[in-house]
């Protein structure tokens, strides 16, 4: 049998192990959609408020109409891409690539994700993968999806327009252009909305920025590190930025050396310019965030196994590679957000308040409970619970909200991530 099927089977064992982890806010957000609206409601209802393409969406609702919304229902199609992805790069370069990208801490940690991450990683990989074929229909029809899965597509898209440009394959590259025109064209009038909606959101949530990745220094140094590491973090803090930041200057010390080599350089340029064109646009509207350019690491391990010669080398690599992935699979400290734990502690018709957009993990792990908007319900329980989840986007006190009804504090529980407040009059 194979390499690349073992390769597989290994790499679909380990994101098995944890996969039933709580989910968090956006994959709760996830279920709730495709449970709640019909396939034609999650373009028309859901996805103008969403700010993504609905493509993920109406697969995941396919998915789920005959697996369930389980957690692990849920993950099942992010991982099937990202073993999709890895077929793909063992077919263009082989094993030591495809392994790089399996087993990446980073790639391991998303594959587990209900989002549309890894499914555009493996569309955006299928239209180079098309191109280097010259399957071009197959690459037009790889764009269109990939950009209709995930906006943020269009940096990788563009730069691989402009390497067939610069390459003097101007057949390729404007099929690639018609290609991304008619997806544009064609998810127009949902993109107005959106930018409208999105307009009024900046108004109401007065840090919203933070949370989409402002390009600053911090974001733009967090893509290198989490590339090379993966979500895990620890304090002290100056002891993880000394460790992680020296094992990324490994990584990418090695991944420049494959760049300079005549295959890594059309690699480099793919890696390279989506992570210009990105932070260029987020000096107008901020998504420089690492986990939104996702779908560069296939590219990271192509200059990985380009720049490191020696087997033992990139073995230990590779190695380094499974054992931070480890670290996060069987240490629940590194998973995330614990909704489910903290839903289950709540008691029978507890009374509920917080920003009711940001509970979905409270709605899917106990749907029987009622929330309250803690900004505009005047609260006459005698015990209330208190979810300050998102509080600072907002701009929000919620203590002085509730002291302010004669509430006071009486227990803090901390969950994963996330803190649950008893108040009482």
């Amino acid at each position: 049998m194979k390499k690349w099927f073992y390769l597989v089977a290994i790499a679909f064992a380990i994101r098995l192990v944890g996969l039933n982890q709580s989910l968090w806010l956006d994959e709760a957000v996830v279920a709730q959609s495709v449970g709640k609206f019909g396939y034609l409601e999650l373009i028309t209802k859901f996805a103008p408020a969403d700010f993504h393409p609905p493509l993920y969406y109406l697969l995941l609702k396919a998915w789920t109409a005959v697996f369930g919304t389980s957690e692990i229902a849920l993950r099942l199609p992010s991982i099937i891409f990202s073993l999709g992805a890895g077929v793909l790069l063992y077919s263009l370069a082989g094993f030591w690539a495809s392994a790089f990208l399996l087993f990446n801490p980073l790639f391991v940690y998303y594959s587990q994700e209900a989002r549309m991450y890894t499914m555009v990683t493996f569309l955006l990989l299928l239209a180079y993968w098309a191109v280097r074929r010259k399957q071009l229909l197959l690459a037009g029809v790889a764009v269109c999806l990939a950009f209709w899965s995930f906006y943020g597509a269009i940096f990788f898209i563009l730069a691989l327009i402009l390497w067939q440009f610069l390459e003097k394959k101007y057949l390729t590259a404007a099929l690639l252009l018609f290609a991304i025109g008619v997806a544009i064209l064609l998810l127009s009038p949902l993109l107005y909305l959106q930018y409208l909606n999105s307009l009024s959101l900046r108004g109401l949530v007065v840090n919203w920025s933070a949370v989409l990745g402002a390009a600053n220094l911090k974001n733009l140094l967090l893509i290198p590190l989490k590339f090379a590491g993966g979500r895990i973090s620890f304090k002290p803090k100056a002891v993880y930025y000394l460790l992680f930041a020296g094992w990324a200057a490994v990584v990418w010390i090695a991944a420049l050396k494959g760049a300079l080599k005549t295959a890594g350089r059309r690699v480099a340029w793919l890696l390279g310019v989506p992570l210009v064109l990105g932070g260029l646009f987020s000096l107008f509207t901020p998504l420089l965030q690492y986990f939104r350019f996702l779908y560069l690491l296939p590219f990271l391990s192509l200059l990985l196994a380009f720049g490191i010669p020696k087997y033992w080398q990139r073995g230990l690599v590779l190695g380094v590679f499974i054992i931070l992935s480890l670290v996060y699979l069987l240490l629940p400290q590194f998973h995330r957000e614990d909704w489910k734990s903290l839903s289950r502690s709540l008691p029978k018709n507890a009374h509920i308040y917080g920003i009711p957009s940001s509970l979905e993990g409270v709605r899917y792990y106990r749907p029987e409970l009622l929330i309250g908007d803690v900004r505009e319900d005047k609260l006459t329980a005698k015990n209330v619970w208190l979810i300050p989840y998102t509080f600072e986007i907002y701009g929000l006190n919620g203590a002085q909200l509730l002291e302010k009804q004669a509430y006071r504090l009486t227990g803090t529980t901390s969950f994963r991530e996330l803190t649950l407040e008893s108040w009482q009059k």
